[in-house]
């Protein structure tokens, strides 16, 4: 940043004080993730949190959503403190604590409604890939400011005098341990019980970290944000979406009318398919289709005409659904009942009953249109993901495994 673009931009006393937060954010990261990889990024989320709540308070104290997120964002942060973090949940959990924070950073701006789902998408997006690098130039420009104006010129003095000293002392130095042997050997002494390549590992880290962090919250914190917009005169017309409802539809009918026959009256199967492949083998297909008629769903309740035939058809669309999902968990029952539980078979148990909640959402979203079902069902989510985390995944498979003697011992590793 020049000279002319650090006089155009008055930066506050916050800013300035960011610099110090920023570096303090690295120095963190540092000590607490190069110790210990889980719990250290889980202790650097909670005081990134903090930071951010204290250059933001005034605006996000009012902010339900903001407190909801970083609620539970704080709750998975606990988790890898009380439970074994290197288990299946404690990976995915890692996983999704920086996405929950990214979303929690977006929302925080106040530029978003809960609607704004597409504008909120790219900002996300955008958090991830612009803003920790966007704002490296204010750093360079907030620092700069230090030293303009009456009010800084002892700070301004005492950085030229150390600034010239360092210099000064790298050519100094060498010449009194060549001038005297027992200084050259205390000196030398002091040198080899320093680890160079250590310092300047760390040094490294704590400078990208701090560059980063402080252009993410300044960003976050100061930068104006334009939000983008999706396309608003994209119209579907009703009486293709219709057809095109109506054929898939038909297509559902016939096979929700297979699983009366075979998976809920209690019908033989055809010869040569045992119930455990027939649960096995369709599980994850009903759970894509599941996935196709939502976004369907979205789509033609979003971009066309709310005409009583479609609403008839949107409302059959997510009956099958259910119905499918219904399958799905009777497949997956009849498996568990055989073979016992596994992390995947109880992450999918868990994923099919939160697809009834979410079908349930579709429903009240027709009916109430000023629902934000994508939010809605974002914060359904990590509701959901935590409680499964504090039920202990691990000893609930065990405590349920435990006495099946006709449960073979590589059930639990076999997915």
């Amino acid at each position: 940043m020049n000279m002319n673009e650090s006089q155009t931009y008055a930066y506050s006393k916050a800013e300035r004080v960011l610099l110090a937060v920023a570096l303090l954010l690295g120095i963190v990261f540092d000590r607490f993730v190069t110790n210990n990889i889980v719990k250290g990024f889980s202790a650097y989320w909670i005081v990134y949190l903090l930071v951010l709540y204290c250059y933001r308070f005034n605006s996000l104290k009012k902010n339900i959503v903001a407190w909801i997120l970083a609620c539970f964002t704080l709750l998975l942060c606990m988790w890898n403190f009380i439970f074994q973090e290197g288990s299946d949940y404690g990976v995915l959990n890692f996983l999704v604590i920086p996405c929950v924070l990214m979303v929690h950073a977006v929302y925080s701006t106040g530029q978003f409604k809960m609607k704004d789902v597409y504008g909120l998408f790219c900002e996300w997006i955008h958090g991830w890939f612009i803003k920790p690098f966007s704002g490296i130039p204010k750093f360079a420009g907030a620092l700069q400011s230090m030293f303009m104006g009456s009010n800084y010129t002892t700070l301004k003095k005492v950085m030229i005098g150390l600034g010239i000293s360092i210099p000064v002392l790298i050519v100094i130095v060498p010449l009194l341990c060549s001038a005297d042997m027992v200084v050259n050997y205390y000196l030398g002494s002091l040198i080899e019980n320093i680890d160079i390549d250590e310092i300047i590992f760390h040094g490294i880290i704590i400078i990208i970290l701090t560059l980063t962090m402080f252009s993410f919250i300044w960003n976050i914190c100061y930068a104006q944000i334009k939000p983008i917009k999706p396309v608003q005169n994209i119209r579907l017309d009703s009486l293709i979406s219709s057809i095109v409802l109506g054929v898939i539809l038909v297509c559902y009918c016939l096979f929700c009318l297979v699983q009366f026959t075979y998976l809920f009256a209690g019908t033989g199967l055809p010869n040569n398919l045992t119930y455990s492949a027939y649960a096995r083998e369709g599980f994850w297909q009903l759970i894509a289709v599941a996935g196709i008629n939502l976004f369907i769903f979205a789509i033609v309740l979003t971009y066309a005409g709310q005409t009583k035939p479609l609403r008839l058809m949107l409302f059959t669309l997510i009956a099958c659904t259910l119905m499918m999902q219904i399958s799905a968990f009777v497949r997956l029952k009849l498996y568990i009942d055989v073979f016992g539980w596994t992390w995947l078979r109880l992450l999918a148990m868990w994923f099919v009953f939160y697809l009834f909640v979410v079908l349930g959402l579709c429903i009240v979203r027709m009916m109430r249109e000023k629902l934000p079902l994508v939010a809605v069902g974002f914060l359904v989510l990590l509701v959901w993901f935590t409680a499964l985390g504090y039920m202990n995944p691990d000893a609930f498979i065990a405590n349920h495994n435990r006495g099946r003697a006709d449960v073979p011992q590589s059930v639990v590793s076999e997915e």
